[in-house]
């Protein structure tokens, strides 16, 4: 919906592209294509992944965690018959209380059976809890691609910790940072101050 003249431009260039396919917000999680994903997904180019962000606790009310869970694994079936590989970003709503959530919303989602290519999560500052996640992902999917880590508008030297921490772990292959890095610079130009 947003950026499509800039996504054609770039397809085909080698660049690495993710589409996200969520209703921003939604909880349980809803797809921007309704009920017709796979057929949204056969128009996409192959070289796009797909990119979904879930709001998924295992602390969650159970029919909450049933309709996130069927959902989700509507969209792995979509990705799957439409060759598209996928990366799932999972942000526990109380992840900053208790860090562990982040491990046991990954280990859930594996025993449910999914497989995403990667994994996008938040920003940690454990060793530990890195390790957990580390350890969960090859247990289940040693030829996952691994975790993208998102900055969530934290404080740079908090990023910096756990980017590294997540780095130690052996988990990380990246990071998401864009409003950690452009916040401020935006909100300084649209208030007029630059």
């Amino acid at each position: 919906r947003y950026g499509f003249d800039a996504l054609t431009d770039l397809t085909g260039t080698g660049r690495w592209l993710a589409r996200p396919v969520e209703v921003a917000g939604s909880r349980p999680l809803a797809f921007e294509a309704g009920h017709v994903l796979h057929g949204t997904l056969r128009t996409w180019p192959a070289e796009h992944a797909i990119k979904c962000l879930v709001s998924y606790s295992t602390h969650d009310p159970l029919e909450l965690q049933r309709s996130q869970n069927k959902a989700l694994v509507v969209l792995q079936d979509a990705a799957f018959a439409t060759g598209h590989r996928w990366l799932l970003e999972v942000i526990p709503p109380d992840f900053e209380a208790d860090a562990s959530l982040v491990v046991s919303a990954v280990r859930e989602l594996y025993e449910l059976g999914l497989r995403p290519d990667w994994w996008k999560l938040p920003p940690i500052v454990d060793d530990d809890v890195w390790s957990e996640i580390n350890d969960v992902i090859l247990r289940f999917d040693p030829q996952c691609g691994g975790v993208v880590v998102l900055g969530y508008e934290k404080p740079q030297e908090e990023l910096f910790a756990a980017f590294e921490s997540a780095q130690r772990s052996g988990a990380a292959i990246g990071f998401a940072i864009g409003r950690s890095v452009w916040w401020q610079p935006a909100a300084e130009w649209f208030s007029g101050k630059i």
